[in-house]
């Protein structure tokens, strides 16, 4: 029940919404939604870590240990971005680049989309999954060309084009894997139930389960941000309000590799893993690898997250690809630390470019000066995701390099490190151009400490907890990983 009341409250919020007319009860509407679908959904991870996975209504829901970490970020950052985005829609009425009258459409539609990520990571039917991922597509495209403005516009036909023709190629996937199973089978089996299809995967075609897996991961890996699926990216990141910008980057990209994983385990218990792990690692790989020279000449700073999105994908699908207990572990913590650090990234980021009005990195001259409490969040969640020590994504690339080494040998593993290290030196180099030169004159040196900088300073906290703490002894960690290794 507590599942289905996690998907429930923020669509009976989004008709709350309808009826007030002043802002600030709306965005307390939204908030009130949002802090109770997280802590619905903090207590449902409790219970799985303790006692096992949560089954609901004719097992359409359901929460096993790998919808853990999945179901933790969405409720994490959902909860630090609409309570960030108060400011944030209050600062963009009042500079009138958002009417009054957009106030209601972009929460409901805030709301819908927070429930329709909750429902693709709480659903274990595959054919369900596919339907949640969609409606991403449908409601996150209206947040993208939120601003109509031209290049907003585009982003959002570009995007939604894009990825509904990525979904597509899943539904062909899917469509196989249905085929595979009326072939194969069997009486009795549900249509597209994942853990009755794992169950019988031995039974399964696999030919049709290999064909089927292409598509999936060309189909989900086009809305993960998957080089070289990744075009539709770098436009919608740059364009949507941070809030959404957040939301995409750090919950977003994570649903789509929660279908391609549930798709990975599922293949690996018809024919292998091998197939299906050399599949991930090449796309991984092929994300790393090219985004480096996007990174190197960015321009717009939105774009340049973005595109570091695409490799941070890169090395979470290299991790699960690996196999081996650190390959996992350090994909499962970079998944999560990078939601977290990329997600505080775009909100503290939204707020320093709407003080300056550009995305362009050589028009933000001494944000130190300019924002100086916004700027040191800026500082530290861009030394976290650029991999700097003692932030948890430090840790993660750490692991998940000792894997490469572990399973490949001394050559890809230097190929990781050589990339890792030439992001961080491109990362330092924007840093120092945009803190440490001359503050634009026309720019004042007043920032009032807000409840919004407190919320932004708690992922720096977890990100420095999962840096120094997080170690594979600790138990719930190493079942989460245990639980992962058991499918491959």
């Amino acid at each position: 029940m507590i599942l289905l009341f996690i998907v429930l409250i923020p669509i009976i919020f989004s008709f709350f919404c309808i009826l007030p007319k002043q802002t600030k009860i709306i965005q307390w509407i939204t908030s009130c939604a949002i802090i109770l679908a997280s802590l619905l959904a903090f207590i449902s991870c409790f219970y799985v870590l303790s006692s096992g996975k949560i089954l609901f209504l004719s097992n359409i829901f359901a929460v096993d240990l790998l919808s853990v970490p999945f179901v933790l970020v969405i409720a994490i950052v959902s909860l630090i971005c609409s309570i960030s985005s108060i400011g944030y829609v209050n600062r963009d009425i009042e500079i009138n680049e958002m009417k009054k009258s957009y106030i209601k459409p972009f929460y409901i539609l805030l709301l819908l989309f927070v429930c329709t990520m909750y429902l693709s990571v709480l659903c274990q039917n595959l054919g369900l999954i596919w339907v949640s991922i969609e409606a991403t597509t449908v409601i996150s495209a209206l947040l993208v060309g939120f601003y109509r403005k031209r290049a907003s516009l585009e982003a959002a036909w570009k995007y939604i084009i894009l990825c509904t023709v990525g979904i597509a190629f899943a539904l062909v996937g899917l469509i196989l894997i249905y085929q595979a199973e009326q072939i194969s089978l069997f009486n009795g089996v549900e249509t597209l139930n994942w853990f009755k299809l794992i169950s019988y995967g031995k039974n399964l075609d696999p030919n049709l389960m290999k064909i089927s897996f292409i598509f999936i991961i060309v189909g989900y890996g086009t809305k993960a941000g998957i080089f070289p699926m990744h075009t539709w990216l770098p436009d919608a990141h740059g364009q949507s309000p941070a809030p959404i910008s957040a939301l995409l980057s750090g919950v977003l990209l994570n649903c789509a590799v929660y279908a391609i994983l549930r798709h990975h385990l599922l293949l690996s218990s018809a024919v292998g893993s091998n197939f299906s792990s050399n599949l991930l690692v090449g796309f991984g790989a092929l994300s790393m690898i090219f985004s480096v020279p996007f990174i190197l000449t960015q321009r717009d700073i939105k774009r340049l997250f973005a595109y570091s999105s695409v490799e941070h994908m890169g090395i979470i699908l290299i991790g699960f690809g690996l196999g081996n207990f650190f390959g996992v572990l350090g994909a499962m913590l970079h998944m999560f630390n990078h939601s977290i650090g990329k997600s505080t990234l775009f909100l503290s980021t939204g707020s320093i470019v709407k003080r300056y009005g550009s995305n362009n990195i050589a028009r933000l001259k001494g944000i130190g000066q300019t924002k100086p409490i916004t700027s040191i969040i800026f500082l530290c969640v861009l030394l976290a995701i650029a991999g700097s020590p003692p932030f948890g994504l430090f840790l993660s690339e750490t692991y998940i390099a000792y894997a490469i080494f572990q399973k490949f040998g001394f050559f890809p593993g230097i190929v990781y490190l050589t990339l890792i290290a030439t992001v961080f030196a491109a990362f330092m180099y924007y840093l120092g151009k945009m803190y440490f030169s001359n503050q634009r004159p026309d720019f004042k040196f007043k920032e009032r400490i807000g409840l919004q900088h407190i919320f932004l300073s708690i992922p720096i906290v977890i990100l420095i907890i999962t840096g120094c703490f997080l170690t594979p002894s600790i138990n719930i960690i190493s079942k989460i990983v245990e639980y992962f290794m058991r499918g491959i």
